[in-house]
């Protein structure tokens, strides 16, 4: 049985069949695939090498989700579908967590007057995948003004965060964030941790798309969306500096 020509055999020779179940998974879930071709492969694939290497690629709950919901319609072994259900239950509860006490940072900020922006990660996942739970977070991205990094840094570290370069504390107002463009601060739960990365001035990643377009110069707080997190109804990117930032970033 085949579902390829010579050519596009001979280019995907060298990939396992995990990673090529993987491609033709998120092809057929985009309506751009071969379901026969999906099953094929999952025949050739060994499931605990595939099982993880979806949790190795984070995507395991994504995966759980399309076939749970019979977007996918793929009938897994129930081993195997077990073992993605519970690798989709920790993203979902580190999620949960995130989005609580995440939450809570933001109403103590937004309280006292900071003005944040949430990047990436929950501002977009609801839109994109339905759900909060679908994509792994390890990190929240969070848009601010420059001058509101001090009071951003003093309730932070008043509430039990750790600053990452804790160096930087005293020679935080002599430099005054010149120097830097983000600053990293975190929080263990126990044997969760949540992660912080404030950001200002600019949120773009490629040096030559900032030249060329003075992306930073662009108002990135302008005219924002909102999205329900935690506690609060926090502002986002909107969809159009929301593309900018993805392309750029990615």
């Amino acid at each position: 049985m085949s579902f390829l020509g010579e050519a596009e055999r001979g280019s995907e020779m060298s990939r396992p069949d995990e990673d090529l179940f993987v491609l033709e998974f998120i092809k057929v879930y985009y309506d751009n695939g071969s379901l026969e071709r999906l099953k094929y492969l999952l025949l050739l694939s060994d499931l605990e090498r595939l099982t993880n290497r979806l949790n190795e690629l984070q995507v395991a709950a994504f995966f759980y989700a399309a076939v749970s919901s019979a977007k996918v319609p793929l009938d897994l072994p129930l081993k195997t579908l077990k073992e993605w259900k519970m690798l989709a239950r920790k993203v979902a509860l580190q999620n949960m967590l995130y989005e609580q006490e995440g939450g809570k940072v933001l109403k103590g900020l937004y309280e006292r007057g900071v003005r944040c922006t949430l990047l990436k990660g929950f501002s977009y996942m609801e839109k994109l995948y339905g759900n909060t739970w679908t994509r792994p977070v390890s990190d929240l991205d969070i848009l601010i003004s420059e001058d509101d990094f001090p009071c951003v840094k003093n309730y932070l570290l008043l509430n039990g965060f750790t600053m990452f370069r804790s160096d930087f504390l005293t020679e935080w107002d002599k430099i005054n964030g010149k120097l830097l463009d983000e600053q990293h601060l975190f929080k263990r739960f126990g044997v969760f941790t949540l992660n912080l990365d404030f950001h200002w001035v600019r949120v773009t990643g490629d040096a030559e798309n900032e030249l060329q377009y003075d992306l930073s110069g662009q108002n990135w707080t302008q005219n924002t969306g909102s999205v329900c997190f935690g506690e609060v109804e926090a502002d986002c990117l909107n969809l159009e500096m929301l593309f900018i930032h993805c392309i750029d970033h990615y």
